[in-house]
């Protein structure tokens, strides 16, 4: 009877270390399954960080670029504004204001999208005012602008003469150069 009560006990303990193996077993699997998937999702993550972090380096790129574009100041000058009379007599004594305006790009790249205004100081809205867009001026070229204003002798006296002239050189919004031309500095 002892050989019987030893040999059951040895088969219900082998019975009970088997089920607890294969429930240790199955528990392992379970966590090796939710090791796998976390390790999937820390993969995902890590993609999708480095694709955050290229985003970040070319937004950064950009964004480096867009300051070098509004640090940047072209090198475009106004080096000369003078003018010169000229009289005419088609119906009555006119009066011809020509204006010769040189500017220069000393700096080392083409500049694009020049404007150049010529006004009265003072007189923003004025049926005088001059505005002239310039094509490309490459880097080391000097341009030279004619322009003129014909008046009548009277409104030369009266709204001229004594009157400062201002050349102002744009690129868009941005004031690049500005030159006056004094009362007297007129010829």
């Amino acid at each position: 009877m002892n050989k019987k009560i030893t040999l059951s006990t040895v088969l219900i303990a082998i019975i009970a270390l088997a089920l607890a193996s294969w429930a240790v077993h199955n528990q392992l699997s379970e966590l090796q399954n939710q090791i796998d998937k976390l390790q999937a999702e820390n993969s995902e993550l890590q993609d999708q960080n480095r694709d955050l972090q290229d985003q970040n380096d070319e937004l950064q790129e950009q964004l480096d670029l867009l300051q070098k574009w509004l640090d940047y100041e072209p090198e475009v000058l106004i080096t000369n504004f003078s003018s010169r009379l000229g009289w005419f007599n088609p119906v009555g004594v006119t009066v011809a204001i020509f204006f010769d305006i040189k500017i220069a790009n000393t700096g080392i790249s083409d500049v694009e999208g020049l404007t150049l205004e010529i006004k009265r100081l003072n007189f923003d809205e004025d049926p005088y005012n001059i505005t002239r867009k310039l094509d490309i001026l490459h880097a080391g070229e000097t341009t030279e602008i004619g322009a003129n204003i014909v008046i009548s002798m009277e409104r030369y006296f009266d709204e001229f003469l004594n009157r400062s002239l201002v050349a102002t050189l744009k690129l868009g919004e941005v004031v690049l150069d500005v030159r006056h031309l004094l009362p007297e500095q007129y010829p």
